[in-house]
């Protein structure tokens, strides 16, 4: 079968809970059963260990920290692919004791999405430990970042809370360089970007669709008009430094979706994003 477009991205309208990832599996799921080769990336994928534990028990089992979302997205796509390679850029947050932030309910909101473990993965896979945020944790969850940290392979580098952004600027080019890996492996490439923001890095924005995903709601945009639109907003900024809220005033979308909850199930998408590129 040739497939009909090579890249689509997917983001959210809101910052959480936008239904990125469970749109993201319906989609794949579809496409691999209508005899499509779909590959599936999240170049940058953050987990909370608190509110998803199975991210740790699964990290120590891999030897290397992986997040939640790509686990769905591989298991959805049955992917023979390298997990490091569909979420090259991986980070672990865990909330702080509050008691060691001496109940200060402002530092404790601020901190509650704190980073504790990060890994970036090209040729070879590096982690890096937060240690101030560790020294920050409950001993309980202490001991369980320190459990995950044994099992890791290869060396693991302490920073500072400062140099966590140094960090993430050097991982976008392998975040690039990965993506570019993926698309050439599959007819169709599934992207998911994190949070709301417009795309994760430069060669996710080539998408031939993007979709917007609310609660109740998926919006379809045409790649080529996407990109256009944040041209005008770019700047000096980066993709990633805009959020999809700020594109919608200057877009009309190709079409509009109706989701049901998880629950309930939704069918035909796939085949409702096909016929819609075929009449561009």
């Amino acid at each position: 079968m040739v497939m009909f477009m090579s890249m689509i991205l997917i983001t959210g309208a809101l910052p959480e809970n936008s239904g990125k990832t469970t749109f993201a599996e319906v989609l794949v799921s579809e496409a691999k059963q209508s005899g499509v080769d779909v590959g599936v990336s999240k170049p940058f994928c953050s987990s909370s260990g608190w509110y998803h534990y199975e991210v740790i028990e699964k990290s120590r089992e891999l030897g290397f920290l992986v997040g939640r979302d790509i686990l769905r997205l591989h298991t959805a796509a049955e992917s023979r692919d390298e997990i490091e390679i569909e979420n090259p850029v991986a980070s672990l947050a865990i909330p702080p004791d509050p008691e060691k932030l001496e109940w200060n309910f402002s530092q404790y909101r601020f901190s509650i999405n704190q980073l504790v473990l990060m890994r970036v993965s090209d040729e070879r896979t590096h982690h890096f430990l937060v240690s101030q945020n560790l020294e920050l944790l409950s001993e309980t969850l202490r001991e369980e970042v320190e459990k995950l940290l044994k099992s890791l392979r290869g060396d693991v580098e302490e920073i500072e809370v400062e140099m966590i952004d140094d960090v993430l600027q050097r991982a976008r080019d392998i975040s690039e360089r990965a993506l570019r890996t993926l698309k050439k492996r599959h007819e169709l490439l599934i992207v998911e970007s994190f949070s709301n923001v417009a795309a994760p890095n430069k060669e996710s924005t080539e998408a031939d669709l993007i979709i917007g995903v609310f609660p109740g709601k998926a919006i379809v945009y045409e790649g080529e008009k996407y990109r256009k639109a944040m041209e005008i907003l770019l700047d000096f900024r980066e993709p990633w430094q805009i959020n999809l809220e700020n594109l919608m005033e200057l877009l009309k979308p190709l079409k509009t979706i109706e989701l049901k909850p998880k629950e309930l199930g939704n069918r035909g998408i796939f085949e409702e994003l096909r016929n819609e590129f075929l009449n561009l």
